[in-house]
């Protein structure tokens, strides 16, 4: 009997018999993450090596024509965060600004500009942003990237900084913002399809129909019965199937192998 825990409203993910397969749909080949329902804004990220001199490599993408914002928080909160902002103004010139916060306010411009822009484009009411910058940039005003969980916030706002200054007009409102979970610096490597035995078995755990409340955190606990299998099996991968558009909304996934246990939860 396998018993699955659920957080909603973030995501990683931990897995069986301490196998732990960190996800928020990270893998090494595609390393992402859907930071607002909807798709409203994504981000992706890779790097080579997680020395502290190693460059990260950023791309955010979201909807609107305005300004981008990501930021690296201490608890998901805007003070003490480390935030990168960006746009395309109206001549089509690329901006980016390293900043950081001291409170829910206006951050402020960092002494030293630690990130590099690397590609801007605005296609279809979607702006794009690609920037890189070192995992430790050895500045007190910058977040060290770590290989634990990294609480990302985010934001943009509709309209381009006015003389390309970013201001309090440049609000991003109660609902162009939020925060997620993710471990950026994940190295678990997923199994090469081609190296897998040609008599796998697969079998999915879903749970449908379930209405996620609207409260900050839900859990949610389900028992489902394995296939029943006549001689020994090993378990080779398990990965995430979450239902798209729903990304933002599932923060980890607890899966437990349970012996002799009733289904009363």
């Amino acid at each position: 009997m396998f018993n699955v825990c659920c957080s909603l409203v973030a995501m990683e993910t931990a897995l069986l018999f301490i196998l732990m397969l960190l996800c928020n749909f990270v893998s090494t080949e595609d390393l992402s993450a859907s930071l607002a329902p909807g798709g409203n804004f994504n981000v992706s990220w890779f790097f080579g090596e997680t020395t502290p001199n190693s460059e990260i490599v950023f791309t955010i993408s979201a909807r609107t024509e305005g300004w981008v914002g990501l930021g690296f928080s201490p608890n998901g909160a805007m003070t003490g965060a480390d935030l990168i902002v960006a746009w395309i103004d109206s001549e089509s010139t690329s901006h980016i600004v390293d900043m950081h916060a001291t409170g829910n306010q206006l951050p402020l411009v960092d002494s030293s500009q630690d990130v590099s822009l690397v590609s801007a484009s605005e296609v279809n009411g979607v702006t794009s942003v690609t920037f890189k910058r070192k995992i430790n940039t050895c500045d007190d005003e910058d977040a060290v990237i770590m290989t634990s969980t990294t609480r990302l916030i985010y934001a943009f706002g509709d309209t381009d900084p006015t003389n390309n200054v970013l201001s309090s007009l440049n609000y991003h409102g109660a609902t162009n913002r939020g925060v997620k979970s993710v471990y950026l610096l994940d190295t678990a490597s997923k199994i090469p399809d081609d190296s897998l035995p040609d008599d796998l078995q697969y079998f999915d755990l879903t749970v449908t129909n379930y209405h996620v409340p609207a409260t900050d955190t839900t859990y949610y606990c389900a028992f489902h019965d394995p296939p029943e299998l006549e001689t020994k099996h090993h378990i080779l991968s398990i990965e995430p199937l979450i239902t798209e558009g729903n990304e933002a909304l599932v923060h980890h996934m607890l899966l437990y192998a349970c012996w002799g246990v009733t289904r009363n939860i």
